[in-house]
């Protein structure tokens, strides 16, 4: 069944049941979904659908495409996503921010903009007190600030792979406030749009996966008020992994699998679903499909969220259509070599797709 037969996704609440660590799966509810997490191949959650093997740590420090950021006085650094990620049934897409931090979380959250949060909670995700939306491999009172530039230890590392769509963020040698322990470790985001939600009998298999992945540490993994875990934009779900059972090597999938609840009768796509860019010779072709007579509206933007280019803003009749568009801003300059953002409007929803024009 295609995974455009998808159109609402309910998460409703979440039930954790924890086993031994070396095994450790959140187990599921029949009735809501639920995220799964395991360090062990060995014994997954499930075996059906096959999921691709767990990654191993890749270290990014070294990575000339790889940028590093120090945040001071607990402040985080902005990114803008260059691609989609679902997140417990929140699209973040092309455009959206995600905040990073040297505290060894990142966050969907807009509080995060405005930093200087208290120490992790003391008791297990979710934590409903702000950032929510957040992914923690180890939230702790970290310090970056005491390594001063432009050495490269004690600093956040963030790199996207274009080759496998995956945004990794490496505390590399991070320090602990006030103390000479560091850590080392990362957590993994496998980007793309609905093409990674998998329909499975009458489940949604999401295949934007998440990987926590530990490397080494000084002072061992145990961190005095350390949290590890996730949790939604509510701050009313989420999965905590007991901090003391980490180890150097250790790596944490996180997921979903779970009901959806509707799907459509007639099998007609939605511009949504059916926006896609294709390189040609000298500019890029856009193709999108209507169900129906349909005003859209196409923009092109760079990483930063800059308008560039307004390609269309009319209305188009039922069927697929065909833009061309020559890789040139609105004053017909053309474009640096880099990654953009063409947009789409109709019906009332937005898309956004990714071109890397060379």
């Amino acid at each position: 069944m295609r995974t455009s037969s998808i159109i609402l996704i309910s998460l409703v609440s979440m039930m954790v049941l924890a086993t031994p660590a070396h095994a450790w799966v959140a187990e599921p509810t029949e009735e809501t979904g639920y995220y799964y997490m395991y360090d062990d191949q060995s014994d997954p959650p499930f075996t059906e659908p096959e999921l691709p093997p767990l990654p191993s740590y890749d270290s990014i420090w070294q990575d000339p495409d790889a940028e590093k950021f120090c945040t001071y006085s607990d402040y985080s650094y902005r990114y803008t996503m260059v691609d989609s990620f679902w997140y417990y049934g929140v699209w973040y897409e092309p455009g959206d921010y995600l905040w990073m931090t040297d505290e060894g979380y990142i966050s969907f959250d807009p509080a995060c903009e405005l930093g200087d949060f208290p120490e992790p909670p003391l008791e297990d995700f979710p934590f409903n007190a702000d950032p929510n939306a957040l992914l923690a491999p180890l939230w702790q009172d970290n310090n970056c600030t005491q390594t001063p530039e432009p050495g490269p230890d004690n600093r956040v590392y963030y790199l996207h792979d274009q080759d496998s769509n995956r945004l990794t963020v490496q505390w590399y040698d991070i320090q602990g406030n006030g103390t000479v322990n560091v850590y080392d470790y990362e957590v993994m985001l496998q980007m793309g749009g609905q093409e990674l939600l998998e329909v499975s009998g009458n489940e949604i298999v999401s295949h934007h996966l998440i990987h926590f992945l530990y490397n080494t540490t000084s002072a061992g993994w145990t961190a005095e008020n350390g949290a590890t875990g996730l949790e939604d934009q509510t701050g009313t779900l989420g999965i905590t992994y007991p901090p003391e059972n980490l180890a150097d090597g250790r790596v944490i999938r996180m997921g979903y699998k779970g009901p959806y609840t509707a799907v459509k009768e007639d099998g007609v796509l939605s511009p949504i679903e059916t926006l896609s860019v294709q390189s040609k010779t000298e500019g890029y072709d856009i193709h999108f499909s209507l169900p129906s007579h349909t005003r859209v509206k196409l923009e092109v933007f760079d990483v930063s969220g800059r308008h560039l280019q307004t390609l269309a803003d009319k209305t188009y009749s039922a069927g697929s259509h065909t833009l061309y568009w020559n890789g040139c801003d609105a004053k017909g300059r053309k474009i640096a070599q880099g990654v953009y953002l063409v947009r789409m409007e109709a019906d009332g929803r937005r898309t956004t797709r990714k071109v890397v024009v060379y």
